[in-house]
């Protein structure tokens, strides 16, 4: 039974080497020593046979002295049971299970082994120097900085295949902490009051920035306009009589003031309410407690810092999705896709774009006509930063949907490149004015079609209030320094 077993984790050389066997047997070799919970487990073999036992250090007295039956040749078995992970049980008794991996945690360790086709959490504790031993699924609990998505795969894990599962921590998780439910209360109340003060640091920070926002909207808006509304109405621009002339003033100006209203109601109606929203979803789900147990070990996916921003993180199983601009166009106009993530299994779309598996990528997609995927390595990146980049909210998205988004613009992009290869460019061209103008034609402009791009990963944007004449590409983007205002929530 499992809450017989008392100890494992190190394997420590017996300091003085002695066997403490107490009857006389020729030992031919004395293989592997482990110090746990005061006991010493000694591996051997006499002749062919290949025995263990268990001794009391203090007192010498011997609990445990068996054979462990094998078939095939011995000294494989012996090297295998070396790399074993021994639990001891109450009696003495000793099971050497397979071990899966050890992680170090400051001064204590958590080791995952297989005992009886389960998994076992094996942890050693630097303060009492005595180790545990729980059931994987029992304990196991994601940290407060993953996504939901990334929670609900952790909870999958404990019904999975256990050979499965063992591979995929040892290879895709970190063990972030030991703790106990004191702590782990203590926390939910530190989340919840950050969660309360969470919406009051967006709005204060948005507040600060909405002035400046509106009037470059009212600006860019009230000029767009007015040179819309000419190109619209040539026959007013033309006349040369006075109600003519009268009727192009009157274009001008209503131009300027419908975009003036329009550009405030845009920065005012844009702010970031959905991703702080997404943001307070995340936060709501942390303040919920696992059921009671004497000891968890948080887990969560490795990740790495964002090169965009540095408080954000990615990992293979989220990646980062933002809008970019002010890096490309005339004045820095162009929308882009911006995508950053470790790469699961191969990362590839298209003969350019290939990341081998747990290596950061960050990759670009947008509408040029045509349209064009690339990888951006750092040195791009520096110039983007030097030339002015902004960006949109960061959204994280669980890998799989930002995938399925990646394959659609790859599928796209070929389609493009065949129709420019057969000399028929013009049916891609890019509409300035973008697809919610009356002028549309049918076609994107570069923000138009990042926005419905977006929507493939569940990233829904509002239509600009601009959209009927034009869609501004900075309507999503505000430079880099705007966004340090504003708190920023890990998912991975």
């Amino acid at each position: 039974m499992l809450n017989e077993i008392t100890c494992t984790y190190s394997t420590i050389p017996f300091e003085d080497g002695t066997f403490f066997s107490q009857e006389i047997f020729q030992v031919t070799e004395l293989a592997k020593t482990w110090v746990i919970n005061g006991f010493a487990i000694q591996l051997f073999r006499q002749g062919q046979k290949i025995y263990y036992e268990t001794v009391k250090i203090d007192t010498g007295r011997l609990f445990i002295h068996s054979p462990i039956p094998y078939s095939g040749c011995p000294d494989k078995i012996m090297e295998g049971l070396k790399r074993r992970h021994p639990l001891l049980m109450q009696n003495g008794e000793v099971d050497f299970s397979p071990h899966c991996h050890t992680w170090k945690i400051h001064e204590n360790a958590a080791a995952l082994v297989n005992y009886n086709n389960d998994l076992i959490w094996n942890i050693f504790s630097s303060v009492t120097r005595y180790n545990t031993a729980y059931s994987f699924k029992d304990i196991t609990i994601p940290s407060k900085r993953c996504h939901s998505a990334t929670v609900d795969f952790i909870e999958s894990l404990k019904t999975a295949d256990i050979r499965e599962v063992g591979n995929i921590l040892a290879k895709e998780f970190i063990v972030t902490r030991i703790l106990d439910e004191a702590t782990l209360k203590k926390e939910a109340k530190q989340v919840e009051m950050f969660k309360k003060n969470f919406h009051t640091k967006e709005s204060d920070a948005y507040a600060s920035s909405s002035s400046k926002k509106s009037a470059l909207f009212g600006a860019a808006g009230g000029w767009l306009t007015s040179t819309y509304l000419m190109q619209s109405v040539p026959a007013i621009v033309a006349s040369s009589s006075e109600l003519g002339t009268l009727a192009y003033f009157s274009a001008i100006g209503t131009g300027w003031g419908v975009f003036i209203v329009g550009g405030c109601a845009a920065a005012a109606y844009y702010g970031h309410k959905k991703p702080i929203h997404e943001a307070e979803e995340e936060l709501e789900k942390r303040t919920k407690l696992p059921p009671e147990r004497p000891i968890y070990v948080e887990i969560e996916p490795f990740s790495v810092a964002s090169r965009i921003d540095k408080r954000i993180r990615v990992s293979k199983f989220t990646w980062a999705v933002m809008i970019t601009t002010g890096h490309d166009g005339l004045c820095g106009m162009h929308a882009s896709i911006l995508i950053e993530g470790i790469a699961n299994a191969r990362f590839a779309f298209g003969k350019r774009i290939e990341t081998p598996p747990g290596e950061y990528f960050m990759c670009q997609a947008h509408l040029i006509a045509p349209v064009h995927v690339s990888l951006i390595n750092q040195t791009k990146l520096n110039e983007w930063f030097k030339d002015g980049l902004e960006r949109s909210e960061i959204w994280m998205r669980p890998k799989d949907k930002v995938i399925r988004m990646l394959a659609q613009i790859s599928k796209e992009e070929e389609m493009h490149n065949e129709i420019v290869q057969q000399g028929r460019a013009k049916e891609i061209e890019v509409n300035r004015w973008g697809a919610d103008s009356i002028r549309k034609n049918g076609k994107h402009s570069c923000v138009t079609w990042v926005r419905e791009k977006l929507q493939i990963a569940d990233i829904f944007l509002p239509k600009s209030l601009s959209g009927p004449i034009i869609t501004i590409s900075k309507v999503y983007t505000e430079s880099l320094y705007y966004y340090k205002k504003f708190p920023a929530v890990v998912q991975i």
